[in-house]
């Protein structure tokens, strides 16, 4: 049987004692199917007015754990606000490209030039919002210093940077694994 760990709410001990998957941390990776306490296990029990306590800290085993109120997870969002000072071998489009850039740079304040997984300029925050705010102003600067320009509003987009899942590390676009603790990154 296949046991998913988001369906784990706590173990049976061999004593017949329970621990929640707070207290019992990873110590319980090797627990068999028969010492897992799923949320079918508590739903069983709530129909049956049962209620399961851990033996450590006291607490009510919850009935529904995906219910409960989650702290929301701050992620840091980048704006990819495009090279700009590329050149093309065209005049007069890298006179406008590089306009463009200017008052990108000088209109929005924070923008950085970024030299990582992809060079230019970036705009980095936590606050979703904010981001999206930077996108339409780049975008207003850019239609209006080069309108014939015809670039797609798709050209800024909106990136959640890479978050590690187990120490909420921050990581750089191009990795697999967390640098802070190992872990495989989503």
């Amino acid at each position: 049987m296949i046991v998913r760990r988001s369906e784990i709410v706590g173990y049976w001990d061999d004593d017949g004692t329970i621990i929640c998957t707070e207290c019992a941390g990873d110590s319980w990776d090797d627990a068999t199917v028969e010492q897992i306490i799923t949320i079918k296990h508590l739903e069983k029990a709530d129909s049956n007015d049962e209620d399961y306590y851990c033996d450590e800290c006291k607490r009510k085993l919850p009935v529904s754990p995906e219910k409960e109120e989650k702290e929301e997870v701050k992620r840091r969002w980048w704006v990819n606000l495009g090279a700009w000072d590329t050149d093309s071998g065209d005049e007069e489009t890298d006179k406008l490209s590089k306009a463009v850039g200017k008052r990108i740079e000088s209109e929005i304040e924070g923008v950085e030039y970024s030299t990582g997984d992809s060079a230019g300029l970036v705009f980095k925050t936590w606050d979703r919002a904010e981001a999206e705010a930077v996108r339409e102003k780049a975008m207003h600067i850019m239609k209006e210093v080069w309108p014939e320009c015809g670039l797609p509003e798709e050209s800024f987009d909106i990136t959640a940077q890479p978050q590690c899942p187990k120490c909420d590390a921050l990581a750089k676009f191009s990795a697999r694994f967390c640098d802070n603790c190992g872990s495989a990154l989503i």
